[in-house]
């Protein structure tokens, strides 16, 4: 009997998010550089406002994105961060800068 691996379809917040986050590590979205506007991503992604918000409050609590209000989204520059545990044995740990000669693995 063959065992298939089930995978749960990405919703459509998840592939706007995964798409604005992909552009930022490429570089096609620099830090400190404007997002466009919310019904410009509307269009671009062919989703509602509800989900382009909620695409950008993930980039938000991820800390690649920031919002200013009134005024609108920005990249912001960002030092990828890995969280590194306690190798004593103790609970805890800390963030460390990323290897820059790494790629996130979403970028392949």
């Amino acid at each position: 009997m063959a065992v298939v691996a089930l995978r749960r379809a990405a919703t459509l917040t998840e592939t706007v998010a995964d798409d604005m986050r992909t552009k930022i590590y490429a570089g096609e979205l620099a830090p400190g550089e404007r997002l466009p506007s919310e019904p410009e991503l509307m269009a671009t992604y062919q989703v509602s406002r509800t989900t382009v918000r909620r695409a950008l409050l993930q980039l938000i609590h991820e800390g690649l994105v920031q919002s200013r209000p009134g005024v609108g989204y920005y990249v912001r520059s960002v030092t990828p961060l890995v969280w590194e545990a306690s190798r004593r044995g103790h609970r805890g740990g800390h963030y460390r800068p990323a290897r820059q000669d790494r790629q996130p693995p979403w970028l392949g």
